[in-house]
């Protein structure tokens, strides 16, 4: 009873609405009337534009110190080191495969990779820590070693607990895999 009730109270409600809108509407100028299609049509025509170029990202974990980040869809530029990328996570868990993740670019094809213990050097300087489990428990295999190779980047993060390229499970990231150039809004 209380089911058919609300239902019928909503359809009276959202007829009401509907009525008054269209008075309103009838009362309305016509130069308002255009003025208000125009500022319509011009709101979808700059989001259809923005949405082409642009998405935003929210970063849920430590790893970086941003919240909010535009991501600049891809173009055919290279990335220099220092950049953040955002790419589509290739491993499984615990990211799940096709998430988007931001990190900065370290390191770009013909820079050299090393290990010394637990720590990783690119071009011989340090750049950070390898630990064996992460902060749940897991095992942390290391990460490549070597002449980073064309189309490939090595991405990282400063938070010691970052899942990074620093271990396999995240590797280098291929040209394929990158979204776009991520810019920390907040």
């Amino acid at each position: 009873m209380i089911t058919l009730r609300l239902k019928s109270l909503m359809k009276k409600n959202l007829k009401q609405m509907r009525q008054e809108a269209l008075s309103h509407w009838e009362r309305t100028s016509y130069s308002r009337r255009l003025s208000l299609m125009a500022l319509g049509i011009g709101l979808a025509l700059g989001w259809a534009a923005f949405s082409s170029q642009y998405r935003l990202a929210l970063n849920v974990t430590d790893s970086l110190s941003g919240h909010l980040y535009l991501i600049k869809l891809k173009d055919s530029s290279p990335y220099p080191r220092g950049t953040l990328i955002a790419f589509r996570w290739a491993a499984d868990a615990p990211i799940p495969k096709g998430t988007t993740v931001i990190k900065e670019v370290a390191g770009v094809a013909g820079d050299r990779i090393s290990h010394n213990r637990s720590w990783v050097f690119i071009n011989n300087l340090k750049l950070s820590v390898m630990k064996s489990r992460s902060k749940s428990g897991r095992s942390l295999t290391p990460g490549p070693t070597g002449i980073i190779p064309e189309n490939h980047y090595y991405a990282h993060a400063p938070h010691p607990d970052s899942l990074d390229s620093r271990y396999e499970k995240c590797g280098l990231i291929h040209v394929t895999q990158i979204v776009g150039e991520a810019i920390e809004l907040f």
